[in-house]
């Protein structure tokens, strides 16, 4: 899956980055999910010029339910991206050359469940690495890094 940035020419970036190299490797379905400021954006608004053909799936509604049953989400700087991960799915971020590589990710994470790719090959290795480690994170792990939304923990946040 593809979470979309706001930035209409970020998502340009990230699209063609992605569809242009899945075709090297194998046969994807890709889904597609809009900032929801473009919600009602299809892939011929970003403009996108891609090598191959492919299915192309949007999903709509939350992003607990875009995740849902999905192996890998590729996608710009968001903290979604921690939402992601805390529901034990792997992510890929694609950080444009003029960016800097900061993710906001724990440390603990990185090539664990976060990846990084700044160009076609490395958006390559991501993916086979972010397939191969497709077994989910134990929980002791998400409990390590992530807090349980609850009556008690959100209590403590504002003493």
């Amino acid at each position: 899956m593809v979470v979309l940035p706001f930035s209409i020419n970020s998502s340009k970036n990230l699209l063609e980055m992605v569809l242009n190299n899945l075709g090297k490797m194998y046969e994807f379905e890709v889904y597609l999910k809009n900032h929801p400021n473009n919600s009602e954006y299809k892939l011929s608004d970003y403009k996108v010029q891609y090598l191959q053909e492919r299915n192309i799936y949007y999903e709509s509604g939350s992003m607990y339910e875009a995740v849902k049953g999905k192996d890998i989400v590729v996608l710009a700087k968001t903290t979604s991206s921690l939402e992601i991960m805390a529901l034990g799915v792997s992510v890929i971020y694609y950080v444009e050359p003029s960016e800097l590589i900061e993710t906001g990710v724990p440390e603990e994470l990185i090539e664990k469940k976060c990846y990084i790719a700044y160009d076609g090959q490395t958006m390559c290795e991501s993916i086979k690495k972010a397939l191969s480690d497709k077994e989910k994170m134990p929980d002791k792990m998400l409990e390590n890094i992530f807090v349980r939304v609850d009556k008690d923990n959100v209590s403590k946040m504002f003493v």
